[in-house]
């Protein structure tokens, strides 16, 4: 009879059996501090490229926001043939709010209450409208909003709306400052970043303002050797040294920590700090010429006066306050940007001479202040 097949399984060799696994051992703690010192190392040489990186796509950011601004500069000339104003003494406005419906801000322009300034034939003339720019007492925007007679502080509401346009990415801005000037305050001020070219020999502010227009008003209105100073009406004809050779906005240092430090304290009549802000100003509302630097500047005196350090205004009739009120620059490393009459944006290095800095601010060149 058949038997079943019977299939024997030998043992598995001795030799196929897994081999016992080792323990694996630990980093060592030398081993750890070289792989941190590595990254270290890399972290270390990365930053700055990235710093710089960033620091590059705000420059450019800043450039656009010039070439915007010269636009719209542009486009006014067209229509006006002229530039705006720099600043307008008791109305309070600005050459930033003038550019404004040329910046697709319309809606701001058409807010705001202005004393419709005139100069015509020579004749200085206003209406007697209500141009606040501040508020007597702290309230908050729903208090404005509430007010009978509301309308009376619209021009509030454009001082603390935000428009990219005006402020530059690297100043590091953090939102509205409250700001006082004597017993008037506005709580959350925008900043600005661009002041326009008033002179390129003026040291002190005070040469800026004009007092009083209605004396001698063609004249006066002449009476600065920039683009847009108080009650100017300077167009192409005027800039005898050629419209891509002078300045007619730049960059400027808001020093917005001493704003911070000083809230709830006004600025005094001659400046006590390095401010700029656009639109329109309290300050320049009142009539007496004061803080036109607010929003205009001088390349008469060095651009970056903020890096001589802090307390320059401690005095505020000293020299070093007074040109860093008009003073351009910027917190770009080694320069600043500005916008020429022809629309076009350089950056001029901080080390510039003197005499070619200067000029960039005049718009002709054998214009001297009296």
């Amino acid at each position: 009879m058949p038997t079943r097949c019977q299939i024997s399984v030998s043992p598995a060799h001795p030799a196929a059996a897994p081999a016992p696994r080792r323990a694996r051992g630990a980093f060592t703690l030398v081993e750890l501090l070289v792989v941190i010192a590595i990254i270290g190392v890399l972290v270390a040489l990365l930053l700055p490229a990235v710093q710089a990186a960033r620091e590059a796509a705000r420059r450019s950011q800043c450039v656009n926001n010039l070439k915007q601004i010269g636009l719209a500069a542009q486009n006014y000339h067209s229509a006006n043939n002229k530039f705006p104003w720099g600043v307008v003494l008791q109305e309070g406005s600005m050459w930033s709010l003038y550019l404004a419906p040329y910046m697709e801000q319309q809606s701001i322009r058409n807010l705001v209450t202005l004393n419709k300034f005139k100069i015509r034939n020579g004749e200085f003339s206003q209406d007697n409208d209500n141009c606040n720019w501040a508020y007597p007492t702290p309230y908050t925007t729903e208090q404005i909003q509430a007010l009978p007679s509301f309308a009376d502080y619209k021009n509030l509401i454009a001082c603390e709306t935000q428009v990219p346009v005006f402020q530059c990415p690297s100043a590091g801005y953090r939102g509205g400052q409250f700001d006082k000037s004597a017993d008037w305050v506005v709580m959350k001020r925008q900043p600005c970043s661009y002041i326009g070219n008033a002179s390129g020999l003026a040291t002190d502010q005070n040469g800026i303002g004009e007092p009083n227009p209605a004396q001698n008003a063609h004249k006066k209105m002449r009476a600065l050797d920039g683009v847009l100073f108080t009650y100017s009406e300077i167009g192409m004809k005027h800039i005898i040294d050629g419209s891509s050779n002078t300045m007619l906005v730049g960059e400027t240092f808001h020093d917005y920590e001493a704003v911070e430090q000083s809230a709830g304290k006004a600025e005094s009549g001659l400046g006590n700090r390095q401010d700029h802000w656009y639109f329109g100003s309290d300050d320049i509302d009142t009539g007496d010429g004061s803080d036109p630097s607010e929003g205009v500047g001088s390349t008469g005196v060095p651009m970056n006066q903020q890096n001589l350090g802090p307390n320059q205004c401690a005095a505020p009739a000293t020299p070093e306050c007074r040109k860093l009120q008009l003073s351009f620059g910027s917190v770009h490393p080694g320069g600043m940007n500005a916008v020429n009459c022809d629309g076009s944006v350089a950056y001029i290095n901080e080390d510039v001479d003197a005499v070619p800095w200067s000029a960039l601010g005049t718009r002709d060149s054998q214009v001297t202040i009296k």
